[in-house]
């Protein structure tokens, strides 16, 4: 999101500067999903005052170099549900559109190996964390009930959905709302998926197939 609106705002002031083509340029304000840089741009078009325009074109395009978030909520996977009750491995895989589940051993933030295993999709930036106590449960019954919870978190890098995979007991309920976590340095979680440090990260400990 963050990339294609600074090729719009460039296109905008290419053809500004260039003095041509109005057509293509009311093109690419109709492309603008910020309404109030929108307004503001079609407003000092009306007016005719285009050496402001160019300076607020210029502001907003300072605005995006300087936010260092990468993936902003609309670049991540959207999921229709965000919590899952009584289900399968097999269909938490279903969910997630995958055939395998990679899991990896998480470090807390001295290097010590925790309890949790984890998985990140880099393209739809999603992670699955589960115990691995849970996980061993699993391999022994693959029709274990199951609950998937999931929480938009802010990392590094930006946003991405963090699902937690729990066992499935008659005291749950999962009516919780589909939250927001904001980026804290001492959330080793964010950090694994927003840097894929290594030395928060080791090597696969399970494959779920």
């Amino acid at each position: 999101m963050k990339k294609r609106k600074k090729q719009i705002l460039v296109s905008i002031k290419s053809i500004i500067e260039l003095g041509e083509n109005l057509m293509l340029l009311q093109f690419f304000i109709n492309k603008l999903t910020d309404k109030s840089l929108k307004k503001t741009i079609v407003d000092e078009i009306k007016k005719r005052n285009f050496g402001k325009l160019l300076l607020v074109l210029d502001n907003a395009l300072y605005d995006l170099e300087m936010n260092s978030i990468q993936f902003e909520q609309d670049d991540i996977k959207q999921f229709e549900c965000h919590s899952f009750e009584k289900i399968s491995i097999a269909e938490i895989k279903k969910i997630l559109e995958i055939e395998n589940l990679p899991l990896t051993y998480l470090k807390d933030k001295d290097g010590k190996q925790t309890k949790y295993l984890w998985y990140f999709n880099t393209i739809n930036r999603y992670g699955v964390i589960i115990e691995n106590s849970l996980m061993e449960e699993i391999k022994q019954n693959l029709e274990l009930l199951l609950n998937l919870n999931g929480t938009i978190v802010l990392a590094h890098l930006g946003y991405y959905t963090k699902f937690n995979i729990e066992k499935y007991t008659n005291k749950q309920t999962s009516n919780s709302p589909y939250t927001h976590s904001d980026y804290n340095s001492s959330d080793w979680l964010s950090d694994a998926a927003g840097s894929f440090d290594t030395e928060v990260m080791n090597e696969a400990g399970w494959n779920m197939d």
